[in-house]
């Protein structure tokens, strides 16, 4: 073994490190850890270096001051950076469903209520005919409605303004009885918009699997006049790598291209009185 004493510096140490010392190197070199700078004013440096022809007592016979600490190449602190560990770490978990989030929006062609299911929620989401004039096959395999927002029309003044009834899946009669008047003054030519959020406990309060039924009922909406704006803001998952769901809901069509896509009508296709927005392709 050699060693080398640098003379850049007095070589009386009186002082220890505040490192404190690991036991044994991890390599051919030692590296010493960064004293202060009180302690750099009488520290000693040393470099010990490995030769093949050395041997263990000679490595035996290396005399090092007591202050000097050492550490391996690989584990040397610097200040202000972080330290990168020894042990690799494994990779993180990844979500393999896809997620995305997406306004629609729906205008009313005339006035009434309509019941939205599971089923026709999925298809104005999206989907793809697989079958000509006879299948849609819509990729989302769950959701999850944040808001419906509600843009009544006007041409009755005093009626009624359009509502939301939400259902949930405790029974017929497991809900608090309930009315709510969404009315606009007479002389009233333009409203803001109603905001509707799904309460907890209703199937919609959360995350729904499509699994649980295409003809499971999600809310009532009703128009009051032909030419009211809806748009739903809702989280939806494609069904593709579900484990869940590895079957994409299907929905009846009667008009449709084989491979094209469309975006059916908020109540379905055989109601549609929400069809959806100009832009938007869509058939019955």
């Amino acid at each position: 073994m050699e060693s080398k004493v640098s003379s850049k510096v007095p070589t009386t140490p009186s002082t220890r490190m505040r490192d404190t010392p690991i036991s044994g190197l991890s390599s051919s070199r030692g590296v010493l850890a960064r004293p202060t700078r009180e302690e750099s004013k009488e520290m000693v440096y040393v470099e010990v270096s490995s030769t093949k022809d050395s041997s263990e007592e000679e490595s035996k016979a290396l005399s090092v001051p007591s202050h000097c600490v050492f550490r391996s190449p690989t584990t040397v602190s610097t200040v202000g950076k972080k330290t990168k560990g020894l042990i690799p770490s494994l990779p993180p978990p990844l979500q393999l469903v896809p997620t995305y989030r997406k306004t629609y929006r729906f205008t009313s062609t005339a006035s009434g209520t309509s019941t939205i299911t599971v089923g026709e929620l999925v298809g104005a989401l999206g989907g793809i005919c697989t079958v000509a004039n006879a299948t849609l096959s819509c990729w989302t395999s769950s959701i999850r409605i944040h808001t419906i927002k509600f843009w009544p029309a006007c041409e009755n003044a005093g009626a009624n303004q359009g509502y939301i009834e939400w259902f949930n899946n405790y029974g017929s009669y497991a809900y608090k009885d309930d009315v709510i008047n969404y009315t606009t003054p007479e002389s009233t030519s333009l409203t803001g918009c109603y905001t509707f959020k799904p309460p907890r406990g209703t199937l919609c309060g959360d995350w729904l699997n499509c699994v649980i039924g295409t003809s499971t009922q999600l809310f009532n909406i009703t128009a009051p006049e032909k030419g009211c704006v809806v748009d739903i803001d809702v989280e939806s998952t494609l069904g593709i790598s579900s484990s869940t769901s590895t079957v994409l809901t299907q929905v009846s069509i009667t008009s449709g291209t084989l491979g094209n896509i469309y975006y059916l009508a908020l109540d379905g296709p055989s109601v549609h009185n929400f069809p959806p927005c100009s832009g938007m392709p869509t058939t019955f």
